[in-house]
């Protein structure tokens, strides 16, 4: 089979600025972009790897690690290091993800499955892997949506004044009924 590096490169580079789209998302970082593509296109950069030879399985674990935690580092930043580490294992557990989908293909394109050095290589429509990139994108984020509903408390900084003492401090606004001061027309809240 021919493997045309450029499009593994470039549908590779894609599927990785979803892939870190998707653990920026579920961790809630606000990351630059500049910061998502250098990655993305580290881990595209990456998948050269399958033209290796080496035959050596615990090589390739570790080479696909280092390479998977240095694309965290550059997306995620130099931040405290379990915050990283964090970051790492969210990265690796929707990539294990990304990865059972693309297993799953496996089972319909098998004549045309290649897999070296870990790396997978399909050989199949690169705007089709693209597509379905974007379809396990939009499932992760509706799943998220889901599961991580916001919860619409809202907080007010309040100033209580008692003689010559003010104290200032954050208080709920109630947002389980619909009272209104009846002077002011203002919410209610808690203290």
């Amino acid at each position: 089979m021919v493997i045309y590096a450029d499009v593994l490169i470039f549908s590779n580079t894609v599927i990785d600025y979803a892939l870190l789209l998707i653990t920026s998302t579920i961790l809630k970082a606000k990351c630059k972009t500049w910061r998502i593509i250098t990655g993305s296109i580290i881990g595209g950069i990456s998948t050269l790897y399958i033209l290796l030879e080496n035959n050596l399985l615990i090589v390739d674990l570790l080479v696909k690690l280092c390479i998977g935690f240095l694309i965290t580092i550059i997306t995620f930043g130099n931040r405290n290091f379990k915050i990283l580490i964090f970051s790492y294992v969210i990265f690796l557990l929707i990539s294990f993800s990304f990865n059972g989908l693309v297993m799953f293909l496996q089972m319909y394109f098998s004549e045309t499955f290649v897999s070296n050095n870990l790396v997978y290589y399909i050989n199949i429509s690169p705007i089709f892997l693209i597509l379905l990139t974007a379809l396990f994108y939009m499932i992760i984020k509706t799943i998220q949506k889901i599961l991580c509903r916001k919860n619409n408390i809202e907080s007010a900084e309040i100033e209580i004044m008692f003689l010559d003492n003010i104290c200032k401090t954050h208080a709920l606004v109630d947002s389980g009924h619909t009272l209104t001061d009846p002077l002011s027309n203002s919410q209610i809240i808690i203290v």
